[in-house]
């Protein structure tokens, strides 16, 4: 298992990927959006947390974990994942993530009854053969921090 934690400076860069326009007409706007995105990819790689060894194996799991402000629950999704792909993936192919959970939350500010959640992106990514038991465990606790969050 690794966990990649994006820290909050960094999101002002994914923001500027989320259109991903890199099918846009003009060369210029293409260059423009690769442009952003190597920025975001290389600012993921210095800046971010990570805990444990790349992943190896032909099947993996990739469970993220986003704290954004309104923004769609696909925005982010790719970019994220081609910008960790060097650094969770032994392999660097993100082709080999199979299976994938998305957790969306909302950032606030802590209170006397609950804390707060400061904006970021963590990901979660395991050897599907290997850490299901990790698996089960790291999604039960973010569907129980999913319920907290959204009233239910």
């Amino acid at each position: 298992m690794i966990t990649i934690t994006i820290p909050e400076q960094v999101l002002p860069l994914l923001r500027e990927v989320y259109a991903n326009k890199l099918n846009a007409t003009s060369r210029g706007a293409r260059y423009a959006m690769n442009t952003k995105k190597r920025a975001f990819k290389e600012a993921v790689r210095v800046a971010s947390t990570v805990e444990g060894e790349p992943v190896q194996g032909p099947n993996i799991t990739a469970i993220y974990r986003f704290v954004l402000p309104r923004c769609d629950l696909d925005a982010p999704l790719k970019s994220v994942q081609d910008a960790i792909e060097s650094i969770g993936i032994a392999c660097r192919d993100d082709r080999v993530i199979r299976t994938a959970s998305i957790f969306l939350f909302r950032p606030k500010k802590a209170t006397k009854k609950r804390a707060g959640r400061s904006p970021g992106v963590t990901v979660y990514l395991f050897n599907t053969t290997t850490e299901k038991p990790m698996i089960l465990s790291k999604t039960f606790h973010l569907l129980d921090e999913s319920a907290e969050a959204w009233g239910d």
